[in-house]
């Protein structure tokens, strides 16, 4: 992937549009779900992280276990939805006030809920 516009992905690991349109999972991960329906879903929110992590640092990124399709969609998810005590908002401000920086020096700000599935720790969704 080449991109030279700095980008903020906001994204959740687990989004049940995805899970359907992407690899035909009709189900919903812990309501009845086949074991190997669920490893897939597991595995595809682990492939999601990977590919982030092999991005430039000036590329953003805020990826929760959150199962739900548009995370951004309501005001309440961007002062609520919370990675390690940082809200969403505050992540994504974080990023893009470092990128306007005229001293042409990136700042990471890499958000990622290292679990499976339900939110790790202290996160909120």
């Amino acid at each position: 992937m080449h991109v030279e516009t700095p980008v903020f992905f906001l994204n959740s690991k687990y989004d049940p549009w995805q899970m359907r349109a992407i690899l035909g999972i009709r189900c919903e991960y812990n309501v009845g779900c086949p074991a190997h329906q669920e490893r897939a879903y597991v595995q595809y929110g682990q492939s999601m992280v990977r590919s982030l992590k092999i991005l430039p640092e000036k590329h953003g990124y805020f990826v929760s276990n959150c199962i739900r399709h548009c995370m951004a969609g309501s005001r309440g998810s961007w002062n609520i939805m919370t990675i390690d005590n940082v809200k969403l908002k505050d992540a994504f401000l974080m990023w893009y006030e470092n990128n306007i920086d005229v001293s042409g020096s990136n700042h990471t700000v890499h958000f990622v809920d290292t679990g499976d599935i339900e939110p790790s720790g202290t996160n909120r969704c």
